[in-house]
């Protein structure tokens, strides 16, 4: 597997920047949803002279919902395709929609998969390269609605594997989760938190609940190629420690054999 990081990790951060940083950590590419503190990275980008850089970017992040993908929506989700070629980034992740815990309706699943085919369609029609990958994320947090979702399309909609959502909201171990996604993920987000009640909070790699070690173990025994970002939410969690120290902790758990 390759690692990499997301740039919520310090979300003040140049692409520079972040690409030094990705280097002097020996990772292998970055995850881009924030840099200098804006998520518009189209309007980022079009600022900026950015073509050659070191440090390959793997997954350009959009905030598209599918079951919300309104005409207005799908053109701001065309000028993150137009980035993803212009960075040559394999991937765009999409949400799938709703809130943890919702139930997903035979007409959500019917508009999410209308919208991945008019992606698909206009992708087809203008030779772009990147492929969608849906993230385990808010109702999708649960494995069997991304399968479901699946059912409606006639070509996989392969995923991000947010192991700790997979763990955590679905309350799925991590060998279920694998056994119903494991032939569709392309990458892996990992992060660790410790449960308060019926919340929890996000805390550095390998301290918190979440069986980090085993994930890693698992991914090797499966002979996963792909990408593993590490997510380290600061941007939407002041209080975190400093991205390095995740950073530092990320690579020693990932080493571990």
């Amino acid at each position: 597997m390759i690692l990499g990081y997301s740039t919520l990790g310090q979300p003040e951060l140049s692409f520079d920047q972040c690409d030094n940083l990705a280097r002097e950590f020996g990772l292998d590419f970055l995850e881009l949803r924030v840099l200098e503190n804006t998520m518009d990275l189209p309007a980022y980008f079009q600022a900026r002279n950015v073509e050659a850089f070191a440090m390959p970017v793997r997954v350009l992040d959009s905030s598209l919902r599918l079951t919300e993908a309104t005409p207005e929506k799908l053109d701001e989700f065309i000028r993150f395709a137009q980035l993803a070629e212009r960075l040559r980034a394999p991937y765009i992740r999409v949400f799938g929609g709703g809130n943890e815990g919702d139930l997903v309706t035979p007409e959500q699943y019917q508009l999410a998969a209308n919208a991945v085919n008019r992606i698909r369609e206009i992708g087809r029609a203008n030779a772009w390269n990147f492929e969608m990958l849906l993230e385990t994320h808010s109702a999708f947090s649960l494995p069997d609605y991304c399968r479901k979702l699946n059912d409606f399309l006639s070509e996989p909609l392969h995923l991000i594997w947010d192991s700790h959502h997979t763990w955590k909201v679905a309350g799925e171990s991590l060998e279920e989760s694998w056994k119903k996604l494991g032939p569709w993920v392309r990458h892996v987000h990992y992060k660790d938190s410790i449960a308060e009640g019926d919340k929890y909070h996000y805390v550095l790699p390998g301290d918190g609940d979440f069986p980090s070690s085993a994930l890693f173990e698992l991914l090797r025994d499966k002979d996963y190629t792909g990408g593993v970002s590490l997510e380290w939410e600061k941007y939407w969690h002041k209080e975190l420690p400093p991205l390095r120290s995740a950073l530092e902790k990320f690579r020693q758990i990932a080493a571990v054999k």
